[in-house]
């Protein structure tokens, strides 16, 4: 029924069928963000890695004390601890 409705000059719109060029332009848009949002985060897991590794180098090199502390800290402490240091030096 929808394709001779089509036929006859209704629009898809108006017979409720969805374009299946749209949809799958729109699959393959969501399938490239997707990949690009894993490289992404790849990318960005490795500088903070790197980062990471040399804030806790710099720190036990130059201030024991706060190296100590900073072992001392909880987990969830560690990571707050952290990525207030990465913002520092991003700025």
């Amino acid at each position: 029924m929808q394709r001779m409705a089509l036929a006859l000059g209704w629009r898809t719109w108006d017979v409720n069928i969805k374009n299946e060029s749209h949809e799958l332009i729109k699959t393959e848009a969501k399938a490239k963000r997707k990949a690009a949002g894993i490289e992404k985060a790849k990318e960005t897991r490795k500088r903070n890695a790197k980062l990471k590794k040399e804030i806790l180098i710099k720190l036990s090199k130059e201030n024991i004390k706060e190296y100590k502390r900073y072992l001392a800290m909880s987990t969830k402490d560690k990571n707050e601890y952290i990525k207030k240091e990465i913002k520092k030096l991003n700025k």
